[in-house]
């Protein structure tokens, strides 16, 4: 039995001594060390535990772990945490200073200083319910936090802009953001939106912000169009244009930044004196497999509101109708204060005259509401296609979409088509090289409008209650009005067709050398380049140009931009106790 107990202690004894080395591995001594043992050498890694929970004290899984030299800024190693909120990460802390930082979306980043393997790295993450963190694109397409900067700045998502419904990026605006006033000039489709920021600044200068889209200006501008022969202000004759930022699809946009301090856009010079618009597009995800989005959606219009015209007195003056020649000789009559209704209704005739004043028909009195048989019910139907991939390479995105607009008012239309691509990839670990390149055709039927005695709504509004202009426009070839001043609204939309066609490209292709982990090269050049070829016709038979016996004109608009910028960033602390951590 003694021999037999001395062999059972030796046995336990040997076991004791074989597990030691095993318990050591685990790390449950003060300095415990991680071997990996190679055939050359052998390299003493220190390894670091801790935990991660909310500030409910539950586990937070997938949060990433990074250990950042506080030196450079740069990310050393990582890991993640597990279902338990637990991670384990190795590094060697003989080779400088370091801190362990822990990030996860929702929550404030935190971070703290590595002391040594011995003790357990724990971390309590606050929601981020303030945004602290949150990143913008400010000038240059640099991200910056917006925490961190010493101008306003208010940032918009896309989605945002395409649940608005507008067609026009700068109308989708409206209402969006503090101090940013948009301007639309009519509600027929195509029409231009005009936009300030903090109100005009300027009494002569044009006011608006500069447009910057990936890093690149592009032009918003409302070029009008008129008679070039004609000295008076084309602004408020001929027809509503559209301005240029109407080219853009906004279902491609990521995220619109508005930037309203001289600060900001300091960069781009007098151009964004009065504020900078900085639109961020879509990129492909950097994910395995490929991501298709097909989209469509539908709008009808109708005016809200129509103005308020009289329907109790007939055409005519002095509380006389007037008959099929006017008791002064002149058949130009154009006011509204004839005789009550109650006395004329389907008992007189209505004269119907042309550009000389000759009456070419008659009509019976009766009270006509001229908008409501005028207006229609407008129909916008845009169709959006998306396809995109990639991995951690690289990525890309390809998009297209198409815009069928007919408007309120009869035979007016804009129509807008657009086809992007956009690509990022990285190069030898070192270099990324990103390119986007859209191409849009745009244009459609404007409508006359202003000081224009072919304008829609100067006939519609003055034509009196007695007179229906839906009757007819023309009388065997001649146009039919209550007057001869100005054309039937109906007349002018369809006599007197406005037509444009936009075909616009716009590039950019940038790249950026990590040359080392604090200094960033970063070269970018873009173009922007359109057509806009416009075509005007007056009938020889339309009031504006009867005279003259009709006019047609053409105009072509060419504009060209070349952008290019050369930008050095530097980014790294040289001293704990200036810079902090």
């Amino acid at each position: 039995m003694k021999r037999l107990t001395w062999v059972v202690l030796l046995l336990l004894s040997g076991s004791l001594a074989y597990a030691q080395p095993d318990i050591r591995k685990k790390g449950t001594k003060d300095k415990a060390k991680e071997e990996t043992t190679t055939t050359e050498k052998t390299v003493q890694m220190d390894l670091l535990r801790g935990k991660v929970v909310d500030d409910k004290n539950e586990p937070v899984a997938g949060a990433t772990v990074a250990v950042i030299d506080k030196m450079s800024g740069g990310v050393i190693t990582g890991a993640y945490t597990d279902d338990k909120g637990e991670f384990n990460v190795a590094v060697d802390l003989s080779k400088g200073k370091y801190a362990l930082k822990v990030t996860y979306v929702g929550y404030r980043a935190a971070m703290l200083d590595i002391e040594g393997a011995g003790r357990s790295y724990d971390f309590v993450l606050v929601s981020d319910v303030v945004g602290i963190e949150e990143v913008v694109i400010t000038a240059l397409n640099m991200q910056e936090k917006k925490a961190s900067l010493g101008f306003s700045v208010q940032e918009l998502k896309g989605r945002d802009l395409v649940q608005s419904g507008e067609n026009n990026v700068v109308q989708s605006l409206a209402l969006k953001a503090a101090g940013v006033q948009i301007i639309q000039s009519t509600g027929v489709p195509g029409a231009s939106s005009k936009i300030l920021i903090r109100g005009n600044a300027s009494i002569t200068g044009e006011n608006q912000p500069l447009f910057i889209i990936d890093g690149v200006p592009m032009d918003n501008s409302t070029n009008t169009s008129g008679n070039p022969l004609d000295g008076s202000n084309n602004l408020l004759k001929s027809t509503p244009q559209s301005n240029r930022a109407i080219d853009l699809n906004p279902d491609d946009i990521e995220s619109i930044t508005i930037l309203k301090g001289p600060a900001a856009s300091a960069l781009y010079g007098t151009r964004a004196g009065y504020g900078a618009i900085v639109i961020t597009t879509k990129k492909g995800a950097k994910s395995n497999g490929l991501n298709i989005e097909v989209g469509n959606s539908t709008e009808f219009s109708t005016p809200n509101r129509l103005d308020p015209i009289q329907k109790r007195y007939s055409q005519g003056v002095n509380g006389k109708f007037i008959p099929p020649t006017s008791i002064d000789g002149n058949p130009n009559m154009r006011f509204s204060y004839g005789a009550s209704f109650d006395t004329l209704e389907g008992r007189r005739l209505v004269p119907v005259f042309d550009n000389f004043g000759n009456i070419v028909d008659s009509t019976n009195v009766r009270v006509v509401d001229n908008q409501e048989k005028f207006f229609q019910t407008g129909v916008s139907n845009t169709t959006t296609f998306a396809l995109s991939g990639g991995n951690e390479i690289s990525s890309y995105r390809i998009s297209s979409s198409h815009l069928e607009q007919s408007g309120i008012v009869p035979n007016s239309a804009f129509h807008r088509s657009t086809l992007r691509f956009s690509g990022q990839t990285n190069l030898l670990n070192k270099i990324t090289a990103f390119s986007t390149i859209n191409y849009t055709n745009s244009g459609g039927r404007r409508v006359q409008h202003g000081s224009n005695l072919s304008g829609v709504m100067l006939a519609l509004l003055r034509t009196p209650a007695n007179f229906d202009n839906s009757e007819g426009y023309e009388v065997n070839g001649i146009p039919r009005k209550y007057a001869r001043s100005y054309d039937n609204p109906f007349w002018s939309v369809y006599k007197n067709p406005f037509t444009d066609n936009v075909n616009r490209i716009i590039g950019s292709t940038a790249f950026s050398i990590d040359l080392i982990n604090w200094l960033n090269v970063t070269y970018r050049i873009g173009s922007d380049f359109y057509t806009d070829r416009r075509k005007q016709v007056y009938h020889p038979l339309s009031r504006e140009y009867f005279g003259a016996g009709g006019m047609i004109y053409e105009e072509m608009i060419n504009f060209q931009e070349i952008y290019s910028d050369f930008i050095v960033t530097a980014k790294r602390n040289f001293s704990e106790k200036l810079f902090g951590s």
